[in-house]
């Protein structure tokens, strides 16, 4: 969901202004990391998108993907096309302004609120920093959906609403307070594999049939 998108920017300038103050900072956004979509005119439009995404949030840099992206390792070529793409929709941008809707304003104050609660949660595990950390995944405190790793707890779930919006549908063993917890969670389930490939396939399906672009 690019609002969603757009407020989780926001709140990471916020983030690192709060935790990261006086040091150099730059924000990176990536187009996409899943299933890309497959016809060109959805891979133009994910990738236009997401330059639209960098602009309108403050982020500093910004790493596109390629049409070629879904099915074998992009040329040369592909990724010149894709920078034109992506800096043809920044310039677009930048002339034409943007008029933030108020949905934005909700996600970055909701994410801002969720993510500084969980850095400062790990913050005081320790007073060295990889040691905060190293027992937080040891507790769960930090815990990644759907992370194999050998030393992630993989009980926390995240899910999709049909607007593309990410919620959690289970906390695992992170100890929200009940003011951000009765605000977060929107239904707590068990993801099945044709729900968590419904989600995997999200952007695909949505950018390659070209419904809900900025």
């Amino acid at each position: 969901n690019s609002l969603q998108d757009i407020g989780g920017i926001r709140a990471l300038h916020r983030l690192a202004a709060k935790f990261l103050a006086g040091k150099s900072v730059h924000v990176v956004v990536y187009t996409f990391m899943g299933m890309f979509p497959e016809t060109y005119r959805g891979s133009k439009a994910i990738i236009e998108e997401s330059a639209k995404i960098a602009k309108i949030s403050g982020a500093e840099r910004l790493i596109v993907k390629t049409p070629s992206e879904a099915r074998s390792t992009p040329l040369i070529t592909d990724n010149l096309t894709s920078l034109r793409w992506a800096a043809d929709a920044a310039a677009k941008m930048k002339s034409d302004g943007y008029n933030m809707p108020a949905e934005v304003s909700f996600h970055e104050e909701k994410i801002f609120e969720e993510a500084s609660f969980l850095v400062e949660l790990v913050l005081n595990q320790d007073a060295q920093l990889a040691i905060a950390v190293e027992k937080s995944f040891k507790k769960g405190f930090w815990d990644v959906p759907y992370c194999l790793h050998s030393e992630n707890k993989n009980k926390c779930r995240s899910c999709l609403e049909n607007n593309g919006c990410i919620y959690w549908a289970d906390f695992g063993c992170i100890p929200f307070p009940k003011y951000i917890a009765r605000e977060t969670i929107k239904r707590k389930h068990r993801i099945g594999s044709s729900e968590l490939l419904y989600m995997l396939s999200f952007n695909r399906m949505k950018y390659d049939t070209l419904e809900g672009i900025l």
